[in-house]
Parts: structure tokens; C-alpha cells; sequence
């Protein structure tokens, strides 16, 4: 059995327009750190993050605490924008809508998916992950589990950071994701 914590990065400083090299805030900084008590009782078997900068900065305080390095993988990057957005919303509302819709230079929301599914299943079959992720891809991820719920759980994540899901993933069974940790 698979259980991967996907963690959607820390506030990031959207003054900075480059998707890539967006750092955290120090807010978000310490929600990086906050992520290390609620981890203490699992035992990872590794650390892997998106290479965005404000993904893998979210991870690195807890794979330290678990005295392991950040893997980075180009398949967990954020969804392909098609440049910056002035109505993100309004963007992110069509794709939702039509779930294979970019703009040119863009990344459809199926994409997105197909990256992280591919990512998944190229990991060990039975073990625990974290993966410091983003909010469009931890949705596009919920849509897959959960067909028609994408949607309303990346509305729910505006303006939260440092979210995680779980996601138990065994073989012969339906995937299953829930947030985490269960309150």
C-alpha cells in the first residue's frame, strides 16, 4: 500500500511573477515549519516536491526532521499557465468546467493529473511519502478519486496553505484521499 501526503506549498509572494523562483512569505515559511509536529509519528520513506521553489521550501523542514533529502521531480510542477493571469479565477472556473481547455502555451487540468498518476505509480508499492505540491494539482488529484469534486476542493483551498490530503493508494482497490490530519 501506498499512503502519500500531498502538501500544498506555503504562502507564496505573489509579487513576484515568476512562477518558478515564487518564494514563500514568512508566513509561509512558518507554515513549512509548523508541518514537522504533524508529522513527528509517521514514519517517511522519502521526500519528494515539485521544483518550484515555494513547493520544495515547504518540504525541506520536514525531510530534514526525518533526516531525508527533498527529491525534486519536473512532474510535480504546478499546472502550465499560459502566462501571467489578470482573472485567474475566471480561467480556472473554464477549466473546471471543461477539464481538457488551456489556452496556448498552457496546461489542461487532465495534464496535470496525468503527471502526478505517473509520478504515483512509479513509486514503490507499498511505503510513505510526502510531496510538497500545489493547489491545482492536489485538485486535479481530488477530481481523480473523486469525479465532480475537483472543483469545489480548490475553491475550499483559496487562500489556505501548507494543506495536506492523504492518499492511500493499494493495490486492487479504489484510491482513496481524505484531508489530513482528521480533526
Amino acid at each position: 500500500m501506498r499512503t502519500i501526503y500531498l502538501i500544498r506549498h506555503g504562502e507564496p509572494d505573489t509579487t513576484i511573477h515568476d512562477d518558478v523562483r515564487r518564494p514563500l512569505t514568512p508566513a509561509g515559511e512558518q507554515q513549512a515549519l509548523d508541518l514537522v509536529p504533524l508529522f513527528q509519528n509517521v514514519t517517511l520513506d522519502a521526500v519528494y516536491a515539485s521544483p518550484f521553489t515555494r513547493a520544495r521550501t515547504t518540504v525541506a523542514p520536514l525531510a530534514s526532521a526525518h533526516d531525508l533529502a527533498v527529491q525534486l521531480d519536473m512532474r510535480l510542477q504546478e499546472r502550465q499557465l499560459p502566462g501571467w493571469l489578470k482573472d485567474f479565477s475566471a480561467y480556472a472556473k473554464q477549466q473546471w468546467q471543461d477539464l481538457d481547455y488551456t489556452q496556448p502555451g498552457g496546461e489542461s487540468i487532465h495534464a496535470v493529473q496525468q503527471r502526478y498518476l505517473s509520478f504515483f505509480n512509479g513509486l514503490p508499492e507499498a511505503g510513505t511519502f510526502a510531496i510538497g505540491s500545489h493547489g491545482m494539482a492536489m485538485s486535479s488529484i481530488v477530481e481523480y478519486v473523486n469525479a465532480g469534486q475537483g472543483a469545489a476542493y480548490f475553491d475550499t483551498i483559496q487562500g489556505h496553505y501548507g494543506v495536506v490530503l492523504q492518499l492511500i493508494m493499494a493495490a486492487g482497490q479504489p484510491p482513496r484521499i481524505t484531508p489530513w490530519p482528521t480533526r
